[in-house]
């Protein structure tokens, strides 16, 4: 996540969105829920910085969708999930 950030910051997208594919590969292969909610969260900024809008929109989605029913965010670390990919959507 943090080198797909680095790469994010330095323009250089799609090593960035390549590196969050192959993460979110692996936290779905381990099925580890938080982690793919935040892998995807980052993947649809990656996305949405390199203009492609409706991938970075279904992306936010799928991560959406991972949060639990009861309206709780997942935490982490770094802290609580933000929704702000939810005005893609529309």
């Amino acid at each position: 996540m943090l080198l797909a950030d680095a790469n994010r910051r330095l323009g250089k997208y799609a090593e960035g969105i390549s590196q969050e594919k192959e993460a979110l590969k692996i936290h779905e292969r381990l099925n580890r829920t938080e982690n793919q909610t935040l892998t995807l969260h980052i993947l649809a900024r990656l996305l949405y910085e390199n203009k492609q809008l409706s991938a970075a929109a279904e992306t936010a989605s799928k991560s959406l969708g991972l949060l639990p029913d009861n309206g709780q965010d997942f935490k982490s670390a770094r802290g609580t999930l933000p929704r702000q990919y939810m005005s893609l959507q529309g």
